[in-house]
């Protein structure tokens, strides 16, 4: 493998377990808005389950995202670590990670809207 193939693969893995790490961040983030907005502001809510699917949507958001980045930090210096299994591991884990976020926020915001007017 030429040295500048491995160099862009490297940052590559870079950019993508930043991208993740961030995703994480923001994930865990929307879970304490959540509890924040429950506790200070919503004390008999509305449409309740939206607040359980907003919970589930971002921890799922977060554990597929620590799975993705497990698997891209595999790959670092390991080239060898790149197989059909794990490339396939990453891409479930890397569609679910964003997908449960998107369900988190939508949900997220619907129940504000939802409370607030």
């Amino acid at each position: 493998m030429p040295s500048n193939q491995g160099h862009s693969i490297a940052d590559m893995s870079k950019v993508m377990f930043d991208y993740f790490k961030h995703l994480t961040a923001l994930s865990t983030g929307s879970v304490l808005l959540l509890v924040t907005l429950l506790e200070k502001l919503f004390k008999d809510p509305l449409w309740k389950p939206l607040i359980v699917a907003a919970y589930v949507g971002f921890t799922l958001s977060i554990l597929a995202a620590l799975i993705a980045m497990i698997v891209v930090a595999s790959f670092v210096g390991h080239p060898g670590n790149r197989t059909e299994r794990s490339l396939g591991v990453f891409g479930v884990a890397a569609t679910l990670a964003l997908v449960t976020f998107f369900m988190g926020i939508g949900c997220l915001v619907t129940f504000a809207i939802k409370n607030w007017y």
